[in-house]
């Protein structure tokens, strides 16, 4: 208030600098200023803080708003530059990926080019054109994300980790602009070979698979792979920790590329790679996953099931990364895959929600919301109490969805509610209780835009239905058409209630 008072001019300027230090000290940024280098997400309190004082990211924000408004002749473009970085982290752990890239890109403009890859500025240009990669990739600005991962590549140099980060963001990009296109596969196996991840076609078939089977099984040699999993010691080495991160980031981009016969070629690839160099990785769980789901389509039970002890066994390795995306997708996995649950219903329906929250809380929507509707599935099957609170649940799933542009989860989650609504004779109910056309979805107008999942959805929630009401004819319909669709043992929660009924 005071500074609006005086005219513009030096002293204005001046007294803003002095704000702007107290503000800086007062925040802790000057003793954290190291941590810009190293935590994605930078949000601190000053040290010693009561509960009062506990936020201080608006002195912060206060500061790089008064900063960057000065002369350039007053402030020190280093700092200025830090400071921009630090408010841009703390907006994308609150989601404000617009804001945070205003603030990236002012501190990439506060450097000279000459400066920017020079060896006291190398950490910081890298891990902050890593940020502006990851912002433009979640605002859609594909060919900015591409642009930024290029120059990664050009200029970093110092350590085989260093384009990591670039690496896997390009992948995404290429597959996010072009879903139906190779071109990611193309560039992921030739990003892959840098790592020495060679072999793999663009085209894999069934033979690629049988051959990484038999590998995989060679380089077992009849060793318990749980025990292996339990003695081996957590990764330390940079090189192997790349190498089989690399494989990792193929096997989620297949998953959402229906890519199985690529999934599983890199997925046994990686176990066997840590086979080979004696170690455990947090990314291991995923792949873990994807044998036993291979294992399943074999129709090998016992062995899929053994495998969820060795996802268990993994996870409990790395305690402090349990709430990080690519080890909730393993434990995700693990419940999705186990096809004797242990976990009573109820629980497990629990579980899987709290997977969506957690998802949800990182920016994996799809993720998330791919595991609330696994727990509906387990909620119905428990039995359990068919509360509004139920409904409001799903309401507030179908609102996520078309907020995150989820548009096959939002029918799916639609299905689900109106099969409610018919089970419980509640207002928005069919007339006829063995079909699913009533408020909430209306088969015969949505059928057109559901995938083969969400056609099974409705085939055997009308089967679960047409049971409760005795209705025959239904029956055999629906069972007609399930016998159109292979059974999937990913998603145990569905196919349980579509094999018992």
């Amino acid at each position: 208030d005071i500074c609006q008072v005086l005219p513009e001019g030096e002293d204005r300027d001046l007294m803003l600098l002095d704000i702007c230090q107290v503000l800086l000290e007062r925040s802790g940024f000057m003793v954290h200023r190291q941590e810009l280098l190293t935590s994605k997400e930078f949000n601190f309190a000053t040290p010693g803080a009561t509960e009062e004082e506990e936020d201080t990211n608006w002195m912060l924000f206060t500061s790089v708003g008064h900063m960057n408004s000065l002369p350039p002749a007053l402030t020190d473009k280093i700092q200025v530059a830090e400071l921009n970085m630090a408010v841009g982290k703390i907006s994308t752990s609150k989601g404000a990926f617009a804001d945070a890239l205003v603030f990236f890109r002012t501190a990439y403009s506060q450097m000279e080019e000459s400066d920017r890859w020079s060896d006291s500025m190398y950490a910081f240009t890298l891990e902050l054109l890593n940020n502006m990669t990851d912002c433009e990739r979640s605002l859609s600005n594909y060919e900015s994300a591409r642009n930024h991962a290029v120059e990664i590549f050009r200029h970093a140099n110092k350590g085989v980790a260093d384009k990591f980060r670039a690496q896997s963001a390009y992948i995404s990009v290429l597959y996010e602009e072009n879903r139906e296109g190779s071109l990611w596969i193309e560039k992921g196996l030739e990003i892959c070979e840098s790592y020495g991840i060679t072999g793999v076609p663009v085209q894999p078939t069934i033979a690629n698979v049988a051959k990484e089977v038999l590998a995989f099984k060679f380089a077992l040699k009849g060793r318990s792979l749980l025990k292996l999993m339990e003695e081996y010691p957590i990764v330390s080495d940079e090189f192997v920790t790349a190498h089989i991160a690399m494989m990792n980031v193929m096997i989620v981009t297949a998953i959402f590329a229906n890519q199985d016969y690529l999934i599983a070629i890199m997925a046994h690839r990686q176990v066997v790679a840590a086979m080979k160099y004696k170690v455990v990785t947090k990314e291991l769980p995923v792949a873990i996953c994807v044998l036993q789901h291979v294992m399943a389509k074999y129709q090998k039970w016992k062995a899929s099931y053994g495998y969820t002890t060795v996802v268990a066994a993994v996870l409990d390795r790395f305690p402090e990364h349990h709430n990080e995306s690519i080890v909730l997708q393993g434990s995700l996995g693990l419940l999705r895959g186990n096809l004797y649950a242990q976990l009573r219903y109820r629980e497990a329906a629990e579980q899987y929600f709290e997977f969506n929250r957690k998802f949800m809380s990182k920016g994996q929507s799809f993720w998330g919301l791919s595991g609330a509707v696994s727990g509906l599935s387990a909620f119905f099957i428990g039995s359990s109490p068919l509360t509004t609170l139920i409904e409001s649940k799903i309401l507030l799933l179908e609102e996520m969805a078309t907020t995150f542009g989820q548009e096959k989860l939002l029918h799916v989650y639609r299905i689900h509610r109106q099969f409610l609504y018919n089970l419980t004779g509640a207002k928005g109910a069919a007339t006829s209780e063995a079909t699913l056309d009533g408020d909430a979805f209306r088969e015969e107008e949505s059928v057109e835009f559901c995938d083969v999942d969400a056609l099974s959805d409705i085939y055997y929630l009308r089967l679960m239905l047409a049971v409760y009401y005795d209705d025959s004819a239904t029956m055999q319909l629906m069972l007609e058409r399930l016998d159109e669709i292979e059974i999937n043992p990913l998603y145990t929660g569905r196919q349980n209630l579509r094999l018992t009924y």
